[in-house]
C-alpha cells in the first residue's frame, strides 16, 4: 500500500483532504447558486437477515467488479440495511461474511446507470468457512424508487444500421439514434438531431460519464457534433420521470452515455462498415454507355478498432486489478460524386462580349424614339442622353459589347469559370463534382484503483469533422460558394470516489467540453487577394476572399449560379462542469448532499470582408422605363452588366465578435428512507440558480 502510494506520488490521506476541501467549497457555493444531473452510476441495496427473518447488523458486505476486481466495502446498519452507491456499470459479485453463518456469495449482479438494484441476503447458520453461492442475477424489477428509465446496451446500439435518420448527418454511426428504441420517444428528421420525449422536444439533458454535452453556446444543435463513438459505449440510459432531488433542470428526459472501461483481460476488435455504388441499384432509364444503369459514385467506410485491458509494462508495472485503459478509434470516410444535374456557364462568345445569342427576336414594343425594344437587348450605359426629359440609351450594335469596353476585373474573373460541356447556351455544364468528408472519433478511458478506498476514472473523447465542400455545384474553388466545415469537439471528464468510512462515500467529478467550428469558403483559408489577382479597388476591395457576385445569369445564358465567398464564421464554445456529492448510510436512511456548477462560454466570430456585388439587367436596360421587364420578358441583361463592371448594388457585412457568458449552480439534500422492507420514501430539497447571458 505505501509503496503504491509513493509510486503515484500522492498519498491516500492527501486525496481525502483535497476531496473534503473541494466538497466543502462546493457546499458553500451551492447555497447561493441551476445545475445538471451529473450521476452516471448505479446503486445496490438490500437487507441482511437470518433464517428467522431477524435483521443482522454490522455485517461486512463486499462487492467485487467481475471485470476489474475493484472492491467496494460497507457494513449493514443497526436495522440490517446496507447500501453501496456510486457504482460504475458492470457485473458484480456480492459477498457477506458473518461469524456463525455460512458465507453468502451472489454472482452476476448487473448494475446499470441510475438504477437501484435490490439484493436481499438471507444468511444460513453454519461455519463461516463454508459458503453458499447464488448464481441468479438480481431481479431488474425496480422496487426501490418510482424513477422511470430505459437502458440500451452497447451491443444493441452496435446492431443499428449505418445511417439512421437525422442522427446520421455526418455519416458516422450516432448513438443518439438508439434513443428512439425507448418508449415515448422519437427522432425528428432535420438539419441537426432533435429528440422528443413524452411530447417535449429538445428539452432533454445529455451526459457522457457525467459530463454535460447538452447545450454549447446558445444552441443545442451541436449535439450531433459532440457525441461519443458507438464502439466506445457500454450502455445508454434514458430517464424520463420521477427524478431525485439530485437531478435538476430536466424536462424531457435525461440521457446518460456510459463509456466502456478496460478489464483484467486484454480485449480488442476491428470493424469496417462499407457502402459502395457497386452494391446499389442503378438509376432507372439511364445508360452509362455500356448498356448498364448509371450508379453515381458513393464510397463510404465506417471503420476503426478498439483495445482495452490492464496497463501492463513487463518488468516495470503490472496494472492488473489496479490500472485499466480502453481506447477506441473510429473514422467515417465518405467519397461520393454529385452528378446528374445541369447548370449554365457563359459560352466563349459571351465571354468575349458577344451576346447576340441572347436576342430571341421577340419585339416587346418601341422606345420614345420609335426604335424596337427587343427581348434581352443590351443597352450601353455610356450612351445616356435626355429626350423630352426622359433618360434614353442606345443599344449595342448586334448585342455585342466591344472588347475594349469589357471591365478589366470581369475579364480576370472569367477564366475562373468552367468551360461548357456542350454547345448549348443554357444548361451547358454537366455537374460532376467529386466530394469528400471525414469524421474521426477517438476516445480514451482510464481507470485507477488507489488502495482499497479510492477510485479514479478519466475519459477523453474527440469529435472531428472535415468537409472540404458541402454541396456538389460543379463549380471549382475559389469561385464556388459551397461551404467548408471543420469541427473539433473535445470532451474531458475526471471522477474520484473516496470511501471515507464503510457508510460514508464522497464523489467528485469535473470536466469540460470544448467545441470549435469553422464555417467558410476555402478561399478564405488560401487568403485569396482580390486586389492583387483581380485588380479590384474601392471600399469593398480586400485581400480576404473572392468577392460574392450575384445576378450574372439570364434566360438565354450567362453564369447562372451566384459565386464567390458570402461569409464565414468561427464558433467557439466552452463548458466546464463540476459536481460534488456526499452519501451517508445511517439506519434506514440513505442521505445525500451535494452541489453542482457549470459555466457556458460562447464566442461567435463572423467575418465577411470580401464584399457582395449584385448585378441586374437594369444597368444595361432602358432607364426611363424604370423596369427591367415588359410583358414578362427582360430588357437589358445581367451578364452584360457584369462584363461592363456596373453592379446594381454593393454591400459588405460588418464583422462581429460577441463574447457572452453565463453560469449555473445548485445544491441539494435528499433522503431515501426505507420505512419497511416493502415501502421506501424518497424526498429531498433542491435549490437552483442560473444567470442570464452576459456580454463581456
Amino acid at each position: 500500500m505505501l509503496h503504491r502510494a509513493n509510486h503515484w506520488g500522492v498519498s491516500t490521506s492527501l486525496i481525502i483532504r483535497l476531496a473534503w476541501v473541494c466538497f466543502l467549497v462546493g457546499v458553500l457555493l451551492s447555497m447561493s447558486l441551476p445545475a445538471l444531473a451529473q450521476s452516471d452510476r448505479g446503486i445496490i441495496t438490500g437487507t441482511i437477515s437470518d433464517p428467522a427473518g431477524a435483521v443482522v447488523p454490522s455485517a461486512p458486505v463486499t462487492l467485487h467488479n467481475l471485470a476489474t476486481g475493484a472492491a467496494y466495502e460497507t457494513v449493514s446498519t443497526a436495522t440490517g440495511n446496507y447500501t453501496i452507491p456510486s457504482l460504475p456499470v458492470g457485473r458484480y459479485r456480492l459477498t457477506v461474511a458473518v461469524a456463525g453463518f455460512n458465507q453468502y456469495v451472489q454472482d452476476g449482479i448487473e448494475v446499470q446507470v441510475a438504477m437501484t438494484a435490490r439484493v436481499d441476503v438471507v444468511l444460513k447458520l453454519g461455519s463461516a468457512t463454508e459458503s453458499i453461492t447464488v448464481s441468479a442475477p438480481a431481479p431488474l424489477l425496480r422496487t426501490e424508487n418510482a424513477e422511470q428509465s430505459q437502458t440500451i446496451s452497447g451491443d444493441t446500439i452496435n446492431q443499428l444500421p449505418l445511417t439512421v435518420g437525422a442522427a446520421s448527418l455526418y455519416g458516422a454511426r450516432n448513438p443518439l439514434a438508439s434513443l428512439t428504441l425507448a418508449p415515448g420517444t422519437m427522432d425528428i428528421v432535420g438539419t441537426n438531431f432533435t429528440f422528443r420525449v413524452n411530447g417535449s422536444t429538445n428539452t432533454a439533458r445529455y451526459l457522457v460519464d457525467g459530463q454535460d454535452i447538452t447545450t454549447l453556446g446558445m444552441t443545442s444543435a451541436h449535439l450531433s457534433e459532440s457525441h461519443p463513438s458507438v464502439e466506445a459505449l457500454q450502455e445508454v440510459t434514458l430517464q424520463v420521470s420521477n427524478f431525485a432531488a439530485e437531478f435538476g433542470q430536466v424536462q424531457g428526459g435525461m440521457v446518460n452515455f456510459t463509456s466502456r472501461s478496460g478489464a483484467n483481460q486484454l480485449h480488442g476488435g476491428g470493424y469496417d462498415y462499407i457502402m459502395n455504388e457497386a452494391l446499389n441499384a442503378g438509376r432507372p432509364f439511364t445508360n452509362d454507355g455500356n448498356g448498364h444503369l448509371v450508379r453515381p459514385r458513393m464510397r463510404n467506410n465506417n471503420y476503426g478498432f478498439t483495445l482495452g485491458g490492464p496497463v501492463y509494462l513487463p518488468k516495470i508495472y503490472d496494472g492488473r486489478n489496479r490500472t485499466f485503459f480502453f481506447f477506441n478509434f473510429e473514422q467515417f470516410y465518405n467519397r461520393t460524386t454529385a452528378s446528374g444535374a445541369m447548370t449554365t456557364v457563359p459560352t466563349l462568345a459571351y465571354r468575349q462580349g458577344d451576346l447576340s445569342q441572347a436576342l430571341t427576336g421577340r419585339q416587346l414594343g418601341t422606345d420614345i424614339l420609335g426604335r424596337p425594344i427587343l427581348e434581352n437587348q443590351v443597352y450601353d450605359p455610356a450612351s445616356d442622353h435626355l429626350v423630352n426629359g426622359q433618360l434614353v440609351r442606345d443599344p449595342f450594335t448586334g448585342n455585342i459589347i466591344p472588347p475594349g469596353r469589357i471591365d478589366p476585373v470581369a475579364a480576370k474573373i472569367q477564366p475562373y469559370f468552367p468551360q461548357p460541356t456542350n454547345g448549348q447556351v443554357i444548361n451547358n455544364l454537366a455537374v460532376v463534382d467529386p466530394m469528400a468528408s471525414t469524421t474521426t472519433l477517438p476516445s480514451v478511458k482510464a481507470d485507477q484503483i488507489i488502495g482499497n478506498k479510492t477510485k479514479a476514472s478519466f475519459y477523453w473523447g474527440q469529435w472531428i469533422n472535415n468537409v472540404p465542400k458541402s454541396t456538389g455545384d460543379g463549380i471549382p474553388f475559389p469561385i464556388s460558394n459551397a461551404r467548408s466545415f471543420i469541427t473539433h469537439t473535445n470532451t474531458f471528464r475526471l471522477t474520484i470516489d473516496q470511501t471515507i468510512t464503510p457508510t460514508l462515500l464522497l464523489h467528485l467529478g469535473g470536466g469540460e467540453i470544448r467545441y470549435h467550428h469553422i464555417d467558410s469558403n476555402p478561399a478564405t483559408t488560401s487568403n485569396f487577394d482580390a486586389v492583387a489577382k483581380l485588380g479590384l479597388v474601392g471600399g469593398l476591395a480586400t485581400p480576404t476572399g473572392f468577392p460574392y457576385i450575384t445576378g450574372t445569369g439570364g434566360s438565354q445564358g450567362g453564369f447562372s449560379p451566384s459565386f464567390g465567398w458570402t461569409n464565414g464564421y468561427r464558433d467557439m464554445d466552452d463548458k466546464p462542469t463540476w459536481v460534488a456529492g456526499l452519501t451517508w448510510i445511517k439506519g434506514n436512511h440513505t442521505l445525500k448532499a451535494g452541489g453542482e456548477w457549470w459555466k457556458d462560454i460562447w464566442s461567435f466570430i463572423r467575418y465577411n470582408t470580401s464584399g457582395t456585388y449584385n448585378f441586374s439587367p437594369a444597368q444595361t436596360g432602358l432607364p426611363y422605363l424604370q423596369t427591367t421587364t415588359v410583358g414578362g420578358s427582360s430588357i437589358g441583361y445581367g451578364y452584360a452588366s457584369f462584363l461592363l463592371g456596373v453592379p446594381n448594388t454593393t454591400s459588405i457585412n460588418n464583422q462581429s465578435d460577441p463574447q457572452v457568458r453565463k453560469w449555473s449552480m445548485a445544491g441539494y439534500l435528499q433522503d431515501t428512507w426505507k420505512i419497511t422492507r416493502k415501502l421506501t420514501l424518497d424526498y429531498g430539497l433542491r435549490y437552483d440558480r442560473q444567470t442570464g447571458w452576459r456580454e463581456v
